[in-house]
């Protein structure tokens, strides 16, 4: 009842022995009209989102519209399907597949690097682990003409607690997503951790890893996310 539009309770009854039915009947008709027209609309919204010009295809907003298309079409499936089920099998054919818009996505990252530019990195382990989570997603890390660029600053530095004999690192890394077609940074990100040891180059290597395992659990999550909202105006 909370997911088959159509559906209504046609009767209820007990037994007599405290025992309680109910029946629910389907107006197929009036179904297949309303999953009809929810497909219909929804491939329009499907047909607004991957309207891209030439100039604007390889881009992270047509990523992101390619992606969502890609979740409507899976809703359009669904509704397909079930209107095989009841009975109208013909409507629910040429349907488009959210697979094939998540596929013209990945084309899309991979024709749009990302430079990563990472400043006061020593051992380049945040280089590596913001490239790892760019690769994951599907983009490539490179390319000095790139339309957008991650630019990362690393800053650490040992840090003296009073009466604490142990030696500790605190280190600060920001980094900013930035379209220099438009010299605008879509989005920041930044965070800073100590570590402690009792030797500064332990307390520095613990401070790294700490550093790259944050990066590596946080950053998709939070560019997905971002990218998430990249939805067109109309």
């Amino acid at each position: 009842m909370d997911s088959l539009v159509g559906a209504e309770i046609g009767e209820a009854w007990d037994n007599g022995k405290g025992e309680y039915y109910a029946v629910a009947v389907l107006n197929k008709t009036k179904a297949i009209q309303i999953y009809t027209n929810m497909i219909r609309s929804n491939q329009a919204v499907i047909d607004n989102l991957v309207t891209v010009s030439e100039a604007e295809k390889y881009s992270l907003e047509a990523y992101s519209r390619y992606q969502f298309a890609a979740t409507v079409a899976d809703i359009n499936i669904s509704y397909g399907n079930l209107l095989s089920v009841i009975g109208a099998p013909g409507l629910a054919q040429g349907l488009e597949k959210g697979d094939d818009f998540r596929l013209e996505a990945a084309n899309i990252a991979k024709a749009i690097p990302v430079n990563l530019v990472v400043q006061d990195d020593k051992s380049g382990r945040i280089q590596g682990a913001f490239s790892k989570v760019l690769s994951g997603m599907g983009f490539q890390s490179g390319g000095s003409n790139s339309r957008y660029m991650l630019d990362v600053k690393v800053n650490s530095a040992p840090v003296e607690l009073p009466n604490n004999q142990n030696k500790f690192t605190r280190i600060e890394v920001s980094a900013n997503l930035v379209d220099t077609s438009i010299g605008t940074v879509l989005l920041p990100y930044s965070f800073n951790n100590r570590e402690g040891h009792i030797t500064q180059a332990e307390a520095e290597n613990r401070a790294l890893t700490a550093a790259e395992r944050k990066i590596s659990n946080e950053y998709g999550n939070v560019l997905n996310g971002y990218l998430s909202q990249q939805m067109p105006k109309k």
